[in-house]
């Protein structure tokens, strides 16, 4: 009877470290960054191409990414960009709303006044009171595309990839939006908690045999 219940009691802690552990795991594992794929192609004038790339975030509203960097391009143009980080760059917007790992409002732009080259994500982005372009993508690496509204010309350079018209609004035109598509990740939490699992249950047989 003695043996038995030091059985349970040795169970029962085994039990409970294993669930705090995995309760642990979990809760470390919701504070990390969503990782997300972005791209879009050209639709209106600038250059022929798709630009693509990664970036990280966390869930919330009206949070900020971590990292947004371009990755491929088709156009061997921007060859030279593929692996920079936009966020080291100075930025003029940084905004992003996440749900549910969806990207739902994304408002991000390198700042214009201070940088040649320029990357533009904006989906949804009247969310962010911006009331320009709701949608759009725009890559360029010379000249300075402002829209009249910001002092410019509204008009893209050459070397400029985008999907919707610098000036005046695009509201409700969806087909100028960047695409973002979450990449999956293997969570290591169900494969950490099984170990642990298995490492109590070793345990415990060994302490019956023992008995």
């Amino acid at each position: 009877m003695n043996n038995r219940r030091k059985i349970g009691q040795v169970n029962g802690f085994v039990v409970s470290t294993t669930l705090g552990l995995g309760l642990l795991l979990i809760a470390n594992n919701s504070a990390q960054a969503i990782s997300f794929n972005w791209s879009f192609s050209n639709i209106i004038g600038g250059i022929d191409g798709t630009v693509s790339g990664t970036l990280e975030v966390l869930e919330g509203n009206d949070v900020a990414a971590s990292s947004v960097i371009l990755t491929e391009t088709t156009n061997p143009i921007f060859d030279s960009l593929v692996g920079l980080d936009f966020t080291t760059l100075p930025v003029f917007s940084n905004r992003f709303n996440v749900s549910d790992g969806k990207i739902t409002a994304a408002f991000f732009g390198t700042n214009f006044f201070s940088n040649d080259i320029n990357l533009s994500l904006e989906l949804h982005s009247d969310q962010f009171g911006d009331d320009n372009s709701e949608n759009l993508g725009l890559l360029t690496i010379a000249g300075n595309p402002l829209p009249v509204s910001m002092g410019g010309d509204g008009i893209c350079p050459a070397q400029c990839l985008q999907t919707a018209p610098l000036s005046g609004s695009n509201i409700g035109e969806k087909q100028f939006a960047p695409n973002f598509t979450p990449i999956p990740e293997s969570s290591p939490i169900a494969g950490l908690l099984t170990a642990l699992g298995l490492v109590a249950g070793s345990q415990l047989r060994q302490r019956i045999i023992q008995r």
